[in-house]
């Protein structure tokens, strides 16, 4: 796929994300972003027993943070800037899109 394409592809994906703003741990301040917030099921096989647990995931372009780091933070914000929701980064982040254009976050509530 062309690189201008995939952007395109990656960037209209994000059309619906949330506003945000990233915080690198110990730096005060913040980078605006847009991400996209899941919560979906993981199965875990402990012994002969499988658990279901509820995970926290945030995508983040790499275009608009370039490496977040474990321990930084995401603000989800609303139309005024107001904090509405606060994520902390519980994992290394990774990049694991066919296209290495986003950064997947695992993530807990503040």
């Amino acid at each position: 796929m062309r690189q201008d394409l995939a952007d395109l592809a990656v960037d209209a994906a994000f059309v619906l994300g949330a506003p945000a703003s990233y915080r690198a741990p110990l730096t005060p301040g913040g980078a605006a972003c847009k991400v996209m917030v899941f919560s979906p099921d993981a199965d875990l096989d402990i012994g002969s027993s499988r658990v279901s647990v509820t995970t926290m995931r945030i995508d983040v372009r790499v275009s608009e943070i370039e490496k977040p780091l474990r321990d930084g933070s995401f603000d989800l914000l609303d139309a005024t800037g107001a904090v509405t929701q606060s994520y902390r980064i519980i994992g290394d982040p990774k990049r694991e899109d066919a296209l290495r254009r986003i950064w997947t976050c695992v993530a807990e509530p503040v």
